[in-house]
């Protein structure tokens, strides 16, 4: 690997890392965020709202993708990914410093869904934007491998915040960690946030846009361009991302509070089995990576689709039983099926569009899919366990969604074009 690929690369997943260990410790901590900032009587209400302030994050999405989108598009895909790191690093340490219910009183809910939305606002524009940065970096051949190094320091970046958090619960008592303990993972994001922001501050645009610009494409107005000639291949990166959405927040935002909320497990097993699943999703990715540059990342992603369809009632099958080791086996399963899905998207939606929508046309279809699907699945898998009496409820709808993802592919498939 040439110096500067590996100069790109870091500077792509260093950011990406941090991004995502931010935007996930709100999910590993809702149990305990619930009880102090939703202090109702009923815990099953308060978990509802808490996890309604989590989806309240996916919201900002689509229109933090048309903005990130112009940026990248019009001013560079370099500048684009220092606003966003900077946009992520100050809402999360505020959140860690944030007074809860008994202190302020409903303001305290109030600046949560806010600093919440600007998470989602920041995020809207990190994956596609560090995906869009590093296939643009790449050689043909490497790719499909690359786009997946995007993915895993996404997951890399929850692994990481979910091992601060075990740490936590085990380091401290449940009365500490909801007194302070719960704070610490997010005020050190502030910290982590200056030395990815160094890179991005040292890095070299894209080649490619370096090319926009010498030959004069840029478009004024990227995204609306992308929505005028390019809508369906955005409808499509909707839906085709739609099992990956449903999949990753099962397994970062359902689960770990179903296991401490339905089968009453302490928050360092729930912790814990989160972490397994992390662990296993991030080693799985890059091996699919390379899978994808061999054998075409299309059927790749269909694997994973066709994985949740077979294996779905199995996944939460698994993980009704209560028990510890049935739980870890569930999780693993999720990020076995994740894994292939996850390697070969990014690539998949990128060669959809010319470089000078490309950064536009993937946050928009991207974060559109994130919002539909993903920021809502905790809501609703937990609403529907709950109401429909079954702890299985929530496969028919991962189900549903692999389904339209393999639709998706299909139709993908039939649109020849490549612009790489």
């Amino acid at each position: 690997m040439k110096k500067e690929e590996f100069k790109f690369i870091l500077t792509s997943v260093s950011g990406n890392v941090l991004e995502w260990y931010d935007f996930a410790l709100y999910g590993y901590f809702a149990t305990v965020i619930a009880k102090l900032f939703f202090p109702v009587k009923d815990e099953f209400i308060s978990l509802m709202l808490t996890l309604g302030v989590f989806a309240t994050g996916f919201i900002a999405r689509p229109v933090g993708g048309i903005v990130f989108g112009h940026i990248g598009d019009r001013y560079g895909r370099r500048f684009a990914l220092v606003v966003s790191i900077i946009l992520i690093m100050v809402p999360t340490a505020l959140i860690g410093l944030l007074p809860t219910y008994n202190s302020i009183g409903l303001l305290a809910p109030i600046l949560l869904m806010l600093f919440r939305i600007l998470q989602g606002i920041a995020v809207s524009g990190e994956l596609t934007g560090a995906g869009t940065f590093l296939l643009e970096c790449a050689a043909a051949h490497k790719r499909g491998f690359y786009g997946s190094l995007i993915m895993c320091s996404t997951y890399l970046g929850l692994l990481i915040g979910a091992s601060f958090c075990v740490l936590i619960s085990y380091t401290f008592s449940s009365e500490q960690v909801s007194s302070f303990g719960w704070r610490i993972p997010f005020i050190l994001s502030f910290f982590f946030g200056m030395g990815a922001l160094f890179l991005r501050l040292k890095c070299e645009e894209s080649p490619v846009f370096q090319k926009i610009l010498k030959e004069k494409k840029v478009l004024k107005s990227p995204a609306s361009n992308a929505i005028k000639y390019f809508l369906k291949p955005i409808v499509l990166i909707c839906l085709v991302s739609s099992a990956l959405a449903v999949a990753i927040y099962l397994l970062i935002g359902y689960f770990p509070s179903y296991f401490v909320l339905n089968k009453k497990m302490t928050l360092e097993q729930s912790m814990t089995i989160n972490f397994v699943g992390l662990f296993a999703l991030t080693c799985c990715v890059p091996l699919m990576g390379r899978l994808t540059d061999i054998i075409g990342h299309k059927r790749v992603l269909c694997f994973g689709a066709i994985g949740y369809l077979l294996f779905g009632y199995l996944i939460f099958d698994l993980a009704s039983r209560g028990d510890f080791i049935s739980a870890i086996f569930s999780v693993i399963l999720t990020a076995i099926f994740l894994s292939p899905i996850a390697a070969s998207l990014i690539f998949t939606i990128a060669h959809l569009f010319p470089a000078n929508v490309r950064y536009s046309s993937m946050s928009i279809g991207y974060n559109v899919s994130m919002t539909i699907f993903g920021g809502t699945t905790p809501l609703i898998a937990m609403y529907a366990t709950k109401h429909l009496g079954s702890d299985l409820a929530p496969s028919i709808y991962l189900g549903v969604c692999s389904l339209i993802t393999l639709l998706a592919v299909y139709f993908i498939h039939k649109n020849k074009e490549n612009n790489f």
